[in-house]
């Protein structure tokens, strides 16, 4: 089972849950920074969000999960979340 948090482990990412206002979290030089205000399941699919945002951008400073966020990202996270391993590919692949 594909878990985010143990992806995040398993490639040295560091999750801090802390205050951010109505942001819900954001990705900053393999650190991602989820806010603590959220219920596990959603900080759970924040950190599935923002894995998109590693994994395709990882030398961009930040990656914000807002309400204009990034569809392929929403997708990522969602199949991701669902183990709906042939759409992750084909999102990974692009």
């Amino acid at each position: 089972m594909f878990n985010p948090f143990n992806i995040c482990k398993r490639h040295n990412i560091i999750i801090v849950a802390e205050p951010l206002g109505n942001i819900a979290g954001y990705y900053e030089n393999k650190v991602m920074h989820i806010n603590d205000k959220l219920p596990n399941c959603k900080m759970e699919y924040v950190v599935a969000y923002l894995l998109y945002g590693y994994l395709h951008k990882p030398h961009e400073i930040f990656f914000l999960m807002s309400v204009s966020s990034n569809q392929e990202a929403k997708k990522f996270a969602i199949y991701l979340l669902t183990q709906q391993l042939e759409q992750l590919e084909h999102i990974l692949n692009k």
